[in-house]
């Protein structure tokens, strides 16, 4: 069975060209959109010391980093020379915030300071 339309041709090159840039960029909008959300909240909303919705901050910096390095590996080195040592940088910004509030965890349940809420 043949397709309800052929492809176009002749576009090939200007979508293989342009997808990777577009992905790249939209990556790019949406950690700087995650970013400015969690900051925003931690302003209008502080939490000193260990919350559990803390957790709820690892997870976006974690995803934020993944889709960055996953992006510049799509998008090959000669269109995202600058999302690969972004993705880095955050993962391993991800990493140092999931240590502290793992850390905040244990030191809760080491005082026995641990409670379930109903």
């Amino acid at each position: 069975m043949e397709p309800a339309m052929p492809p176009v041709g002749g576009h090939e090159p200007w979508r293989a060209a342009i997808g990777p840039v577009a992905g790249a960029a939209v990556t790019a909008t949406g950690i700087v959109s995650v970013g400015c959300r969690l900051v925003g909240a931690e302003v209008r909303w502080p939490r000193p010391g260990y919350d559990a919705r803390r957790w709820a901050t690892v997870f976006p910096l974690g995803t934020a980093a993944v889709a960055s390095l996953t992006a510049a590996g799509q998008a090959g080195s000669g269109t995202s020379g600058w999302l690969e040592p972004l993705g880095r940088a955050l993962l391993w910004v991800a990493v140092a915030v999931w240590a502290l509030v793992a850390a905040g965890l244990v030191r809760r349940v080491a005082r026995g300071m641990l409670s379930r809420t109903p």
